[in-house]
């Protein structure tokens, strides 16, 4: 963010790149969830069982990671999960 702030002159340059580049944005979870599905059905095999179903995999397992560790961590550990779950899978 310094390097940003330095060339041009504003903190969050590189999400204005981003988006304009690569067209990421902060998005809805569930709707990236059925991108990642789709991309699984349509890609190439390898691309599939190598980029896309991981993804798709890692999301339901850390949900039920969370959901089995309820009983035994704290709350606030569970609903930090959660967030950053859910935070982690809106960027498209």
């Amino acid at each position: 963010m310094i390097i940003n702030k330095w060339v041009s002159g504003d903190w969050f340059q590189f999400l204005v790149y981003q988006k304009e580049n690569w067209h990421n944005s902060f998005g809805f979870f569930a709707q990236n969830l059925a991108t990642f599905f789709n991309l699984v059905r349509e890609a190439e095999f390898f691309v599939a069982v190598g980029t896309w179903l991981p993804t798709l995999m890692l999301f339901f397992f850390c949900l039920a990671e969370l959901a089995l560790c309820m009983r035994r961590l704290p709350q606030a550990y569970i609903l930090y999960g959660l967030v950053n779950l859910f935070i982690s899978y809106s960027p498209s």
